[in-house]
Formats: C-alpha cells, structure tokens, sequence
C-alpha cells in the first residue's frame, strides 16, 4: 500500500524531531554522569573547594530540572499521582499511535508533535549552554585547584 505525501513527509518530520530528543536526553544522561564525576573528585581536591562544588551541585539541578522536562517527573508517577507528560512521552504518543498506519496524522497527532517541536529547541540551548559555557568553565577551575581527573576533562600539564 503506497503512503500518501503527507503521510510520509509527517513521519520523516517525527523522525528527524525524534532523532535530536533522543540525542538530547542521551547527551543529557551523559553530562549528569560527567557532573557527578566531577562532584566526587572535587571531594577528594587537596583545597578548598566548597564554591566549586556548590557551582557543581547548581548545574546538577540544572540538568535535572531538563530532565523532567524531556521525560517527565517520575516521583509523582511513583506515588500514582497524575503528572503532565514530557516532551519524550509525547513523541513517542505521536509515534507508536501514527507511524503503524497509513491514515493521515490525526489532530491529536499533529497536536503533540507542535508541543513538541516548539518547546524543544529552548530546553536543547538550554543543555548546550550547561556544556560549552558553565561545565567547561567548572571543569577549567577544577583542574586549576588540582582535582583529580574526571571524563570529559583535558589534564593540564605546566
């Protein structure tokens, strides 16, 4: 059975907006795991190091606070109280509910992917400022004030 235009130019809209959320949730599971790293070394740094863990400890609620967005709050799910979905549940709604039918998306479909699609690039500039911005700058006084080596990080070397 042959797809309609419209069809397919929606699935390959799902698909390439699919592709960066999942990218973005992976990229933000990897940079907690580089931030927590970070927190430990900076326990076990020779100096004092209390500002620099408490920038640590501002851009781990940072990341967590992107994590409920993308993919939703899952403590008030844990005690069966309702939460608003994240954006993750609400593309793969749109996904599992259109990409196994030939029929065109339906509004609820379309609906989904808008939300989607319009509150998605605010929380992606969001993590690449985390990254580029206030991680590297954490990372650089790290390695200034003699933390031990975390991922992610270039030892320096006088």
């Amino acid at each position: 059975v042959a797809t309609s235009p419209q069809v397919r130019e929606f699935r390959l809209a799902t698909a390439r907006l699919q592709r960066v959320v999942q990218g973005t949730v992976s990229l933000l599971g990897e940079t907690t795991t580089r931030v927590g790293a970070l927190q430990s070394a900076l326990q076990q740094t020779l100096v004092s190091s209390d500002s620099l863990q408490r920038e640590a400890k501002a851009i781990e609620r940072r990341l967590d606070s992107l994590r409920v967005a993308l993919s939703g709050d899952n403590v008030p799910s844990r005690l069966n109280e309702p939460v608003a979905p994240g954006l993750v549940d609400r593309l793969s709604d749109v996904v599992s509910g259109h990409w196994g039918t030939q029929s065109a998306p339906t509004g609820t479909h379309r609906q989904q992917y808008d939300i989607v699609a319009r509150d998605f690039p605010p929380l992606l500039a969001r993590l690449r400022t985390i990254i580029e911005v206030d991680l590297r700058l954490l990372e650089e006084r790290a390695e200034r004030a003699g933390a031990p080596w975390t991922p992610g990080r270039i030892p320096a070397w006088p």
